[in-house]
C-alpha cells in the first residue's frame, strides 16, 4: 500500500490532474482520508471530494458530508458531492 501511495503521489505531482478523492460513505471519513485530503490541498490541484455509496446513506453519512463541507470553509473551491456506482448516479 505504501509503494502504491508513493507512486500515486509522484504521478500527481508530474501530471497535475484534477483530483477526485473518493470516500466510502458507509465507512465515513477516516483519519487516513483526512491525511490524504490535507496532502492533496497542499499540492494546490483542483480537487473534488466524492462520497460513494449514496444509495446506502444514513444520517451518519450526511453528517460526515456536512462535517467535510464545514471543515473546508477556507477551501470553498473544493466541491463535495455524492455518488452511487450501484445506481449509476
Amino acid at each position: 500500500e505504501r509503494i502504491a501511495y508513493e507512486k500515486t503521489k509522484k504521478l500527481i505531482a508530474y501530471i497535475k490532474p484534477i483530483i477526485v478523492l473518493m470516500i466510502d460513505g458507509v465507512e465515513g471519513v477516516t483519519q487516513r482520508d483526512l491525511t490524504i485530503l490535507g496532502e492533496m490541498i497542499a499540492l494546490g490541484h483542483p480537487l473534488v471530494i466524492a462520497l460513494n455509496k449514496a444509495d446506502t446513506f444514513d444520517t451518519k453519512a450526511y453528517h460526515d458530508m456536512r462535517r467535510i463541507s464545514m471543515a473546508l470553509g477556507d477551501y470553498d473551491w473544493i466541491t463535495v458531492c455524492t455518488i452511487s456506482a450501484k445506481e449509476k448516479t
